[in-house]
């Protein structure tokens, strides 16, 4: 595997093939007008992100209850929408248009997509269940039983037929895929577990809890790998980077950590003025942002080490649900309580952009791999899409036009 996440929008690409060439013997001379175009064409996504405004493109209002959670798929063509009023609507964020209903018998808190592939969604549901669906005819193809209370989250594995669920009876499990069968149930929690992630090197589940410990599980022994346990309250989120080397952490104890997997050691303790609700890592895993009930947001770079934020984005009156790094790391997204989702530049803390679409708490939102369409969802019942001004995704199209012949 060739990494390139250390690619910026100021790397000489003919120096980078070149150094691939150098350090990869299967990427040969024959090869390198491929390379080339296909390292162009990664930047020009890279100028993309940065140059990103969106503008208001659909109103979904379809539903009658205030909507918990929204997904999209891969390339944006699709975004589905979890509501209080028990129902899970698919939609084409290009017309609007519902093209699928589905339902449970309770509410449905947690929704996602089989990304990158698309074909099937995921609902997780108040009446004790998760369900998978055919993403094309919304025929129902699994229903995974085995949980006592509210089920919460729901997610895919991206590298095997599994799927996890974590529920308020303090289990998650995981399930097969394709048969639906029960192959796992991770019973150690003492409280809600919140937060569910698979790992992308295909060897540990992340769980994080109420209890205010965080776990990593060996998927192969399904035992227990390691314990982040220094919270002193909740966990609200956390979630793994990239290279699944670093866990993140946001808590009810007014701080966020950052954890290094291999030495099972806190490796910064990031302190905060209230609750952290949401963190992410951008791409790299070297950027670190938090969001937090204040209505503030930070942007650590883990690379310097001290623990001081590079940047406080400041501008929400409310406070924040979720705070995620643009797919290119040039931008972070917020959304709150006061209604609002901000882009903001991550490194200076300016606000690039205010979507102010929304009449009541914005819960949710999600953004297409390429960047190009963002979903909200919202307590006022209804979700927008935002598509990428054509302006700016063409504005940097003449420097690439040429990549394919390089």
């Amino acid at each position: 595997m060739i990494n390139l996440l250390h690619l910026t929008t100021s790397t000489d690409i003919m120096n980078l093939g070149k150094s691939i060439m150098d350090n990869e013997p299967l990427v040969t001379e024959s090869v390198k007008p491929q390379l080339l175009s296909v390292l162009a064409k990664l930047q020009k996504k890279l100028f993309d992100d940065i140059n990103n405004q969106y503008i208001q493109h659909r109103t979904l209002d379809y539903h009658d209850m205030p909507i918990t959670q929204v997904a999209v798929n891969k390339d944006g063509s699709k975004c589905i929408t979890g509501s209080f009023d028990q129902t899970c609507k698919v939609c084409d964020t290009e017309t609007g248009d519902v093209l699928l209903n589905l339902s449970h018998t309770g509410i449905i808190y947690g929704v996602s997509f089989n990304n990158p592939y698309g074909d099937r969604i995921m609902t997780a549901s108040f009446d004790r269940t998760a369900c998978i669906w055919d993403a094309e005819t919304g025929k129902r193809l699994l229903t995974l039983f085995g949980h006592k209370d509210e089920v919460v989250v729901a997610k895919y594995d991206p590298i095997d037929n599994l799927v996890g669920t974590a529920s308020m009876d303090q289990t998650a499990k995981i399930f097969d895929f394709e048969t639906g069968e029960e192959l796992w149930s991770i019973e150690e929690h003492r409280d809600t577990i919140i937060s569910l992630q698979f790992s992308n090197d295909g060897n540990t589940v992340l769980t994080g809890s109420f209890d205010s410990n965080i776990f990593l599980w060996d998927k192969r022994t399904h035992k227990k790998e390691v314990a982040f346990e220094d919270h002193k309250a909740e966990i609200s989120n956390c979630c793994l980077n990239f290279e699944s080397t670093l866990v993140g952490s946001g808590s009810v104890d007014s701080t966020a950590r950052v954890w290094d997997v291999r030495t099972q050691k806190c490796l910064l303790t990031l302190m905060h003025d209230d609750e952290v609700v949401s963190v992410d890592f951008d791409k790299t895993g070297r950027k670190f942002a938090t969001a937090c009930t204040d209505g503030l947001a930070k942007v650590f770079d883990l690379s310097l080490d001290n623990g001081k934020p590079t940047s406080i984005l400041t501008g929400h009156t409310k406070e924040l649900s979720k705070i995620t790094f643009t797919p290119g790391g040039g931008f972070v997204i917020t959304s709150s309580s006061d209604g609002t989702v901000r882009l903001w530049h991550w490194d200076t803390g300016v606000c690039a952009q205010i979507l102010t679409h929304h009449k009541d708490e914005v819960y949710d939102f999600a953004i297409s791999y390429d960047g190009s369409a963002l979903v909200t969802a919202s307590k006022d019942c209804t979700s927008q899409i935002f598509k990428r001004s054509p302006s700016y995704c063409d504005q940097y199209e003449t420097m690439f036009k040429d990549s394919d012949s390089l």
